[in-house]
């Protein structure tokens, strides 16, 4: 008994340390920044060490372990070479054919992807969501609160270290070279990545409260300081400028009072003058919590000289209004290059290739800034049946999840409605930017993935 207690400590703490290194490293999208070398060794030395340690690993569900993949495999395909006779045929290789005809290399096999380099590194990429499939084998489900722990502390050190960026900008704080220079970005390159990582604050400290039955967490100061947690996150979110990650944090709060609310209906009633006296005390906690949030935001809206999300509602951004009409020339390239696609991380060449005399600007454009258009560019009609099919599986189990709405209460069913949260706060970020191209949020996408789907995954073990 001893020994496989010592080994549920080690697994778990090994998941632990590789889910820090990732998500304070994996900050950036860019393949040529040095630390990615450092995250995808990471990742695959979980994934390495979650095999030799199958024996008292968990079992993964099936459903995100055939999405994760197809993913694999589709980006494979794009790297192998193909006859020429069969290449230049495919849509959009024209311009191509007749570069190589006029080099004299009309004979060279050649593979989907135009840019095989940066496709080679996003295959490589995909290590760090396949690596959340080890985190979550190596955690035992009653050992799950310890991941989120660790997930929700990271939130908090980013936001710490983006108010210390804002009040600081030259102080070498900063991570990346190429990043927000002024803006509070903690651990990412983005700060529109860094509010998406602030969102899901809410929907962890729920999971966290409700979740974890030790006697730590009936400590009398537990619920205040998970309290704090949430202020100083909301604080750093307003002080972002991000407004889709205000949007983000917005659903994020009202998705998890939902999600505590649907846990309250699961915990067994008490009758008489018990349930009255915490039905009250529900609302003054309620009242207080309420009037906390209104005073933080108003005292942050007052003082602070950097609070952009807020104001920003109400103007016009350029920015904004650009991606916006990128909208038409994208999906005229996604037409051009259909049924196939460009290849994986080949988006910013290929866009040089075919971007509208009216929108060169001093800047290049490195993402769509929509990942669904992208995907389309990059991955053509399977990467997009792929997507679909994933996400029709996710909204049928959540669905299984939140359907369970008042029975009896058990860990699987909290994760997989606090993931189903999760993954959607992650979904409207994506709207608008590509924070699941970032190696951090990334992994959580992946590690909501095997929580949401361990809610339907039948064994043994115990909730």
């Amino acid at each position: 008994m001893a020994t496989k207690k010592h080994l549920r400590f080690e697994n778990v703490a090994v998941a632990i340390a590789a889910t820090v290194v990732i998500c304070v490293f994996g900050g950036a999208s860019r393949v040529d920044v040095l630390s990615q070398i450092v995250v995808q060794c990471t990742a695959a030395a979980l994934i390495a060490f979650a095999w030799f340690h199958r024996a008292s690993a968990a079992p993964l569900p099936k459903t995100p372990m055939w999405i994760l993949a197809a993913m694999l495999a589709i980006v494979a395909v794009q790297l192998i070479p193909l006859p020429p006779a069969l290449w230049q045929n495919l849509p959009g290789r024209a311009l191509f054919a007749q570069i190589d005809a006029a080099a004299g290399l009309a004979g060279t096999w050649r593979p989907i992807s135009l840019v095989p380099d940066s496709t080679l590194s996003a295959l490589l990429g995909l290590v760090v969501p396949v690596s959340a499939g080890a985190a979550f084998a190596l955690t035992p489900r009653a050992q799950w609160h310890y991941l989120a722990l660790a997930l929700l502390s990271l939130i908090l050190m980013s936001a710490i270290l983006g108010l210390l960026q804002v009040s600081a900008p030259s102080s070498g704080l900063y991570f990346y070279k190429v990043t927000n220079i002024g803006s509070p970005v903690g651990f990412f390159a983005n700060r529109n990545h860094q509010a998406i990582f602030l969102a899901l604050a809410p929907i962890l400290l729920v999971t966290i409260l409700r979740g974890w039955d030790t006697r730590f967490a009936q400590h009398v100061l537990f619920r205040p300081a998970l309290f704090s947690v949430f202020l100083l996150c909301l604080v750093a979110a307003l002080v972002n400028g991000s407004r889709i990650g205000l949007i983000a944090f917005l659903f994020s709060v009202l998705g998890a009072s939902a999600l505590n609310w649907s846990l309250q209906q699961s915990t067994p009633r008490r009758d008489g003058r018990n349930q009255r006296r915490e039905r009250r005390l529900a609302r003054l906690k309620l009242g207080l919590g309420l009037g906390s949030i209104l005073i933080t935001a108003g005292v942050a809206f007052l003082t602070s000289r950097s609070l952009e999300s807020v104001s920003r509602f109400s103007e016009t951004s350029l920015t904004s209004e650009g991606r916006l009409k990128l909208i038409g020339p994208l999906l005229d390239i996604a037409g051009t290059y259909f049924p196939w696609g460009t290849g994986f991380g080949s988006f910013p060449e290929v866009y040089k290739i075919h971007e509208p005399d009216a929108g060169l600007t001093l800047s290049y454009l490195n993402h769509a800034h929509n990942d669904l258009v992208e995907i389309l560019i990059e991955g053509g009609v399977a990467s997009l049946g792929l997507a679909a099919a994933a996400l029709i599986f996710a909204i049928l189990a959540a669905y299984r999840s939140w359907r369970s709405w008042g029975t009896a209460f058990t860990r699987r069913a909290l994760y997989a409605r606090g993931s189903s949260l999760m993954l959607i706060v992650l979904l409207i970020g994506s709207a608008t930017d590509y924070p699941l191209r970032t190696p951090a949020l990334g992994f959580i996408a992946g590690l909501s993935m095997f929580w949401l789907w361990s809610f339907q995954h039948s064994d043994t073990a115990a909730d």
